[in-house]
């Protein structure tokens, strides 16, 4: 079966119109994990041209927040159904596509003797030989 092309973004009034088709797509990239940068090379616009399309529609918004729904909630299901075997790589996908919601917060304090702030001594070297 011969792959559907998908048509460019038109431009009109300087501003790119983004038909059913191509916002389809969009959403089932970001479903499945495309950064933004190869998505862009997919419907050919360029990342700046994306970026501003997304702060000024609202549909566009829409679409990116749905896939990311999507995403999520595949890796979700795929931790659930495959628990007792191996969920690591669902975990991870999880972990470094949403951070906020799904990483481990690791948080590291240090302190000197008895809580005192740590004392810091700057050297500069600028790779040349000492004097």
């Amino acid at each position: 079966m011969a792959k559907k092309i998908i048509k460019r973004p038109v431009i009109k009034h300087r501003r790119l119109i983004y038909s059913p088709d191509i916002l389809k797509k969009i959403k089932e990239l970001i479903g499945i994990g495309y950064p933004q940068t190869m998505i862009c090379e997919v419907i050919g616009v360029k990342p700046s041209a994306l970026s501003q399309a997304k702060k000024r529609n609202n549909k566009l918004r829409e679409v990116f927040t749905r896939g990311r729904a999507d995403f999520i909630q595949h890796h979700l299901t795929n931790i659930e159904t495959h628990a007792i075997k191996d969920w690591r790589a669902s975990k991870y996908q999880l972990e470094i596509h949403d951070p906020e919601h799904f990483s481990e917060r690791r948080k590291l304090e240090l302190t000197g003797k008895d809580g005192q702030p740590v004392g810091v001594v700057v050297v500069k070297n600028y790779g040349g030989k000492k004097k």
